[in-house]
Parts: structure tokens; sequence; C-alpha cells
């Protein structure tokens, strides 16, 4: 994403599914998606192009649906999609929650 804002790119869709937990990127720093969502979602809308769509698949319950929301930071969702029964939820794989955001055109 930091790649693309420099060069000026920008997208009409994004989809975000990060990883809990992930080494590397920048000097190899540790991120957390809990705790780094709204950077991510930042960037996100930082390359999205008028009226674009940004579709976030959300594993992790440490939030719920509402702070989702708020660090997304694009309002409510247009679209939301639960965890389908097809999907067993475990502690281990709490299950797939979707959320699908949309810039102003």
């Amino acid at each position: 994403l930091k790649r693309a804002r420099k060069s000026g790119a920008s997208f009409d869709g994004i989809v975000l599914h990060p990883p809990p937990v992930q080494t590397g990127g920048d000097r190899g720093r540790r991120t957390d998606a809990v705790r780094d969502l709204e950077v991510l979602c930042r960037a996100c809308r930082e390359v999205l192009a008028p009226g674009g769509w940004l579709l976030l698949a959300w594993t992790p319950w440490e939030l719920d649906s509402e702070q989702i929301h708020e660090a997304a930071g694009f309002g409510v969702p247009r679209w939301v999609a639960p965890c389908e029964p097809d999907f067993r939820c475990t502690p281990q794989q709490p299950g797939l929650r979707s959320f699908a955001y949309f810039l102003p055109e």
C-alpha cells in the first residue's frame, strides 16, 4: 500500500484479510491486525478511487463489529457477512466475518 500511495496508484477495490500477527515489512516490525487495523484501513482509503470499495475479511474476535467499523473509518458497512454454518467456529478458529465499505463518489 505504501508503494501504491507513493506512485500515485489508485484502486477501484481492495480485499483486505490481514493475518492476526505478522513479522516483516517495515524493518522486520511485528504487526498485529487487532492493534494495527485502523492504520491498515487508513492506508487502503488513501489509495482507493472515489466510489471505491474495501472488502474487509476479519477473523479475530478481540474486536466486536462496532469497533471494527470505527477502526475501518468508512462508517457503516454496506454489506455484512457473518460466519456461515459451513465453517465450524472454534476458540482456535473463531470464524470469518466480512464487511464491505464504500467511499463516496
